[in-house]
């Protein structure tokens, strides 16, 4: 096998495997949300800005994460876009012990491991759903502060969706 070849072949498997290898470790589940529309254009694309400041915002799961001493309650970190990039001071925390989520921090609950954004409300801010084990799932609402509140969708916990399904142009 020549040389190119070996390395291609290696190139291929060195992204899922790092990938992998990131998840396994308790890194979590993350999406950065617009960034190829703020690098091509310099404002993000509206599916991923919760805020309406125009610049790309930033969603981690921490699924594994203790919180209230409950060991895999998880939780999720929000990071706002600014001119200068991603804000670290500009950032919200939420946990189903966050004051406006319902619900209570258990043990495995694993919030966080999935979720989803759109807007549901048609308020022209993009929501975020969050998975919550067993317990269903948590939207959160956007607007122009960023994400507040919190609404319980019980039942709906392993894997939330957001989508036109019914072809209304609705999400």
């Amino acid at each position: 096998m020549s040389r190119a070849r070996r390395r291609t072949r290696s190139a291929r498997l060195t992204a899922p495997l790092a990938a992998a290898a990131l998840l396994a470790g308790g890194i979590g589940t993350w999406a950065l949300t617009g960034a190829t529309a703020q690098a091509a254009g310099g404002s993000a694309d509206a599916r991923d800005d919760f805020n309406g400041d125009g610049y790309a915002d930033l969603v981690v799961g921490a699924p594994g994460a203790t919180v209230s001493s409950q060991a895999k309650a998880g939780y999720v970190a929000v990071m706002y876009g600014s001119p200068g990039g991603l804000s670290t001071t500009d950032k919200k925390i939420v946990s189903r012990s966050t004051s406006g989520v319902p619900g209570a921090a258990t043990a495995n609950q694993r919030f966080g491991s999935t979720f989803a954004k759109g807007d549901l409300d048609k308020d022209g801010f993009i929501d975020l759903v969050i998975s919550g084990g067993t317990a269903g799932s948590v939207v959160l609402w956007g607007s122009a502060s960023g994400l507040t509140g919190g609404t319980a969708l019980a039942g709906y916990g392993a894997a939330p969706q957001a989508g036109d399904f019914d072809g209304d142009g609705t999400t």
